[in-house]
């Protein structure tokens, strides 16, 4: 036999390119795309059949499988061009197989039951979300002999829906309602982003969207309380306290040049215990209001005069000194506080030149996250000031919050602390309960008094 140069040549080139494979079962359809394919040919015609679809610009090969078998699938795209080549397999129809695969396809869509009856496969079930149920639809119709009976239920969900959205954007009242297959949206949220993100989410679940809802910046109350503690009592009955407290107010924590900040349910509880014992006093507790994200500040002090050069004429400025603390809480979507603090001393002293003033300062910094109803506990500030300036520094001694412990006429020995408590929660809510157990406020207390010589019998 005799082969001819140009099939010769083209037998060389087919084996260079690779197979493509299609399994369909029969009477399913599969549709390819078609890309620069002018022509398309079966050779066996009895397994299956091949029709180039055109739609304005959109080509497609549509396959329909017709019977048991294997065939070849040849596309040309354009005179003298070599073909490729499709091995297409079809096997029986398998509704067990088909319901295996689907499930496959579909797996993580919540509502959904696949199973079969007699030879079809049956999808069923209320279905979450609008996406879902675009996709159970779209591998439905590409399988033979599947009955999609599944719905999608938009109210049945709304609850579980709401909640999902208030958790993320972190609010407390929004709700999603569902009408006429729209959902909308109702309840405040705490800035335009957090409005945008909960229609961007609610997409997710629902075609079309009606956002109403309302900006309303989150209002944060913080109560701040320096609390002077006596330290040598503790030390003498410390052993009946829980071990973080006692090693916290005793002296063992926050010493040495930088303030030790935490975050405690516990310290609040104990110190309105000792102050009922006249063991802690309050020196301060200024209550302060503030938007989510914003800062807050007290002062306690004064304000000194600066003259400063101007335009040929003398100005004078005032810088404050004394005691100045600034808190910037931040509720997060979790339930959580995340609180920054700075606490500043400063106290002027000679300057250096032309006699003006200069200000000794010390500042401390620190973020900490607690859960909603701690408080931020910072210890260790006295030693950290003692280190800074001279016990006895008149300037200091007369501000309130430091008077007891920097006045020239402070004569005592006796050991103490400085305890400052930030307590950051949502304004206008029902104050969350403690991260202790129930019941632990009152063993907390009990134990304080138990501690107290005039507790013990």
């Amino acid at each position: 036999m005799r082969i001819r140069p140009a099939f010769a040549a083209l037998l060389l080139v087919l084996p260079l390119l690779a197979d493509e494979s299609l399994q369909l079962a029969v009477g399913q359809q599969q549709v390819l795309p078609a890309g620069k394919v002018t022509r398309v040919s079966l050779a066996d015609p009895g397994v299956a059949e091949a029709t180039l679809v055109a739609e304005q610009s959109k080509r497609q090969i549509l396959v329909t499988a017709l019977k048991p078998g294997r065939t070849d699938l040849l596309l040309w795209e354009g005179e003298g061009a070599v073909p490729r080549r499709v091995v297409v397999s079809v096997a029986e129809f398998s509704p067990e197989r088909f319901a295996a695969e689907i499930q496959a396809l579909t797996a993580g869509i919540e509502g959904l039951l696949v199973h079969t009856v007699g030879d079809k496969v049956v999808l069923d079930g209320k279905l979450l979300t609008a996406r879902d149920k675009e996709r159970v639809d779209l591998i439905a119709k590409a399988y033979p002999q599947v009955l999609n009976l599944s719905t999608l239920d938009l109210e049945g969900h709304q609850d579980i829906v709401s909640e999902e959205i208030r958790h993320r954007v972190g609010s407390r009242d929004l709700v999603v309602q569902t009408a006429g297959g729209r959902a909308v949206l109702r309840g405040t949220v705490p800035t335009e982003a957090d409005k945008t993100a909960a229609a961007q989410m609610a997409q997710a679940y629902y075609k079309e969207i009606v956002n109403e809802l309302q900006v309303a910046p989150d209002m944060v109350e913080v109560e701040a309380t320096f609390a002077h503690i006596q330290a040598s009592d503790l030390k003498k009955e410390g052993q009946n306290l829980p071990a973080d407290l006692s090693a916290l107010l005793s002296g063992t924590a926050g010493t040495g040049q930088s303030p030790v900040y935490s975050a405690s349910a516990k310290v609040p509880l104990l110190i309105e215990a000792l102050k009922a014992q006249g063991k802690a006093t309050v020196l301060a507790a200024p209550h302060l209001s503030t938007v989510s994200g914003t800062e807050a500040s007290f002062h306690s002090g004064g304000e000194q005069g600066i003259r400063v050069s101007g335009t040929g004429v003398a100005d004078v400025k005032f810088k404050k000194y004394g005691l100045l603390l600034k808190v910037k809480p931040l509720l997060l979507s979790d339930g959580r506080v995340r609180t920054s603090l700075s606490i500043e001393v400063s106290a002027p002293v000679e300057g250096a030149a032309g006699g003006e003033p200069a200000f000794t300062t010390f500042t401390t910094e620190s973020e900490v996250v607690c859960a909603e109803g701690e408080a931020v506990v910072v210890s260790g500030l006295l030693e950290s000031l003692k280190s800074k300036f001279r016990e006895k520094t008149p300037i200091l001694g007369s501000i309130p919050v430091l008077k007891a412990f920097f006045s020239t006429e402070r004569e005592s020995t006796e050991e103490t602390r400085l305890i400052l408590v930030i307590l950051p929660r949502r304004a206008c809510a029902v104050p969350a309960p403690a991260s202790a157990a129930p019941g632990e406020r009152e063993k907390i207390l009990k134990d304080a008094v138990r501690a107290s010589p005039k507790g013990r019998a």
